[in-house]
Formats: structure tokens, C-alpha cells, sequence
């Protein structure tokens, strides 16, 4: 299965456009927790299909691709058996 990566800096850039300056004023523009927020923006959790939806809401469809990176998976041969690992952290899953 693929691994679904925000780009932070995109996202920092329609942010600003839209006037979203914190990230209590984005969680509540997408419906999340700020430190939903948070822990997305630094890497420490993958957005939720909540994050997501809410993200394509405020900002639009048509901005998906530039607001998130797919990144398919390794499969097993080609990984040399090696877990999966997390986009942001490398930690394996």
C-alpha cells in the first residue's frame, strides 16, 4: 500500500494565502485538533483521512497533488524483506 506525505511547505504557502497563519486558526478551518496539527506538520504522525478530507475542503481538489506526495510502497522483493517504514519518521511499521 502506498504512503499518502504532506508537503509541508505547499501547504505553509496556501496557508498564508488563506490567512490560516496558526495552526489552531488551520485545525479549526479543517476540523481536527491543533495538535493534530502538529504532529502532522512535524513528521510525527501520517494525516488522517479526517486531516485529508478537511485539507481538500478548505483548499480545494483541484490542489490535492500539490499539497500531497503518494509514495508507493516497496514490495517485500524489492525491499530485501525489510518492513515498511514510515515517510517522516523511517521508523518501520
Amino acid at each position: 500500500m502506498a504512503t499518502l506525505v504532506l508537503r509541508g511547505d505547499n501547504l505553509n504557502k496556501y496557508r498564508r494565502l488563506a490567512g490560516l497563519d496558526t495552526d489552531a486558526s488551520l485545525a479549526r478551518r479543517i476540523g481536527v485538533d491543533p495538535t493534530t496539527v502538529y504532529r502532522v506538520l512535524n513528521g510525527r504522525t501520517l494525516p488522517s483521512a479526517r486531516f485529508i478530507a478537511g485539507i481538500v475542503e478548505a483548499f480545494g481538489a483541484d490542489l490535492f497533488s500539490d499539497l500531497f506526495e503518494v509514495i508507493p510502497d516497496k514490495s517485500p522483493a524489492q525491499n530485501g524483506n525489510k518492513p515498511a517504514r514510515c515517510a517522516h519518521t523511517g521508523r518501520a511499521q
